[in-house]
């Protein structure tokens, strides 16, 4: 999977339409290479007046792929909280 590819995946899986400042945004960061994990997937929701931008990683790896499969298993981890 490409980094665009990526971006892809995370935009659907994340991102809400819209420019309002609580809309999220989706977000895929590559790290530099000494970093083991280093596929970041996420999200960012939009700052506005007074609305602070808070980043959200949801899932880290050493290959997009892992990153995301990262993700889903935290989600899986939270519902079943």
């Amino acid at each position: 999977m490409t980094k665009f590819q990526a971006h892809r995946e995370a935009h659907q899986r994340w991102a809400t339409p819209g420019i309002t400042p609580t809309d999220r945004v989706a977000v895929v960061t590559l790290r530099q290479k000494k970093v083991v994990d280093r596929c970041e997937v996420g999200w960012y929701v939009r700052g506005g007046a007074g609305v602070p931008v808070e980043v959200v990683i949801a899932g880290r790896g050493p290959t997009w792929e892992a990153a995301f499969a990262n993700a889903d298993a935290r989600e899986k981890e939270k519902q079943g909280q």
